[in-house]
């Protein structure tokens, strides 16, 4: 920590931002027939694979290159390897990036048509959205998705620092948010079944103690306060949204 704690909060609200979509595994177990074996590989496998190519890759890089020398904004990736003479980095790196891009953007079309799809058949979304094909996709939810994707692109393309730096501010610190509801539904359903009493209770009450330290500590950042505020400001719109939903249908 050369320049102090500070840095750190910073980080991990990056590393926060940047691994959103591990739920993902949940996600997708639902569908398999042992949901709750299949749910604790893919969790297993997911730590595994961030502690080799995120950490991994991390230390690897600041045992051959000085911290100092990463300039921001270029890939630490791209001037570890050409440090150590491996040319071809920069276009592998491109090539690599470009192939996780499309790869987030798939598991986002997944992501979000089954979240329409459960909230849709729990009255939460239009119940247009629970229509499924031969094939059993929800396929209007994935258009849904991909035409916010869409408008998405085209904000970017129009205003791309706006547009991107509105997109991190809005969910730099939501996911903080959802994590923080599972959690508290983790509590509130844990003696339910057998599956949920595995985890003690004290790590999940640890898990919000820390999450909320951070957000605590979003606030008194000024380089990270506007992502509190932000992303607080459309938790309380979908809040609000949820409250006038529920007055107009009680069930």
């Amino acid at each position: 920590m050369p320049h102090g704690i500070g840095s750190v909060l910073t980080g991990v609200v990056t590393v926060f931002f940047s691994l959103t979509g591990a739920e993902l595994t949940t996600i997708a177990a639902v569908e398999a027939r042992e949901s709750a074996g299949v749910n604790a590989g893919l969790a297993a496998a997911l730590i595994g694979r961030i502690i080799l190519f995120y950490v991994g890759s991390v230390f690897v890089i600041v045992c051959v290159m000085p911290w100092s020398s990463v300039v921001p904004g270029n890939s630490p990736f791209t001037a570890a390897l050409k440090l150590v003479g491996f040319k071809p980095a920069e276009t592998m790196m491109t090539a690599v990036i470009l192939t996780a891009v499309l790869s987030c953007l798939n598991s986002g079309f997944y992501a979000s048509s089954r979240v329409l799809f459960s909230l849709a058949g729990n009255g939460d979304a239009p119940q247009a959205l629970i229509k499924l094909n031969a094939l059993r996709v929800p396929v209007r939810s994935v258009l849904l998705g991909a035409f916010t994707a869409a408008l998405c692109l085209v904000a970017a393309v129009v205003a791309p620092k706006t547009a991107f730096a509105f997109l991190v501010n809005a969910t730099g610190c939501l996911i903080l948010f959802i994590y923080l509801g599972v959690c508290i539904a983790h509590l509130a359903r844990r003696d339910t079944g057998a599956s949920q009493r595995r985890l003690p209770r004290w790590i999940t009450y640890l898990t919000i103690a820390a999450m909320l330290g951070l957000l605590i500590a979003m606030g008194v950042q000024a380089q990270l306060s506007s992502q509190l505020y932000v992303s607080s400001t459309t938790l309380g719109i979908a809040l609000c949204a949820y409250w006038l939903l529920r007055r107009r249908s009680p069930r």
